[in-house]
């Protein structure tokens, strides 16, 4: 019974035409083997043919996802901690470190308040010999009567956030003037203290 199917469906095929024979080519006797690729060196390999394939340059890391990194390796701070600190949502941190571009309608001014935020990071790790876990103890440290960096920056103040970084590395002095421990000395043209 399949001897009847396929000699049926051989009448039922139509010839090569010259056409068919011009434009295709003479039928193959036999199939042609795809030549062996090696991809595993600098030169590739199509069966007997070397090809030399350039280097291809390494894509630009956009800004945004540069700075999400450098902020989160210099304070060592969560994705969480980040994003509520700029006004986002983890998921939109996590998806720009991932290479994506915020969307202005999404994140409103995200770049700005990111570059912003980044400064003043950048500024107290270097004061802070690059200690990541300094360098967040120092953002969160609240001095009396004032409030902490990390306060500032959510709202915005990145020059607030510096001088309160600055206030809880060197705490101010008392108000007052500035008196001495030693005594006067005989040839003192001025006191010391009043």
């Amino acid at each position: 019974m399949r001897e009847r199917n396929t000699s049926a469906r051989r009448s039922m095929m139509p010839s090569a035409t010259l056409y068919d024979s011009l434009a295709l080519g003479e039928p193959l006797l036999r199939p042609v083997p795809h030549p062996a690729v090696d991809t595993r060196g600098s030169i590739w390999f199509v069966g007997d043919w070397a090809v030399d394939v350039p280097p291809s340059p390494p894509r630009p890391i956009p800004e945004a996802a540069r700075l999400i990194a450098l902020v989160r390796d210099r304070t060592g701070w969560s994705a969480r901690r980040l994003a509520a600190l700029l006004g986002v949502s983890h998921s939109t941190v996590r998806r720009i470190a991932g290479g994506q571009q915020p969307k202005a309608a999404h994140s409103g001014n995200l770049p700005l308040r990111l570059r912003a935020v980044y400064d003043v990071v950048d500024r107290i790790y270097l004061l802070q010999h690059r200690d990541p876990s300094a360098t967040a103890h120092i953002l969160d440290e609240v001095i009396p009567g004032h409030r902490s960096a990390v306060s500032e920056l959510r709202d915005g103040n990145p020059a607030a956030a510096y001088l309160a970084a600055i206030d809880a590395l060197r705490p101010p002095r008392s108000p007052g003037l500035l008196t001495g421990d030693r005594p006067k000395s005989a040839g003192a043209t001025a006191p010391l203290h009043e």
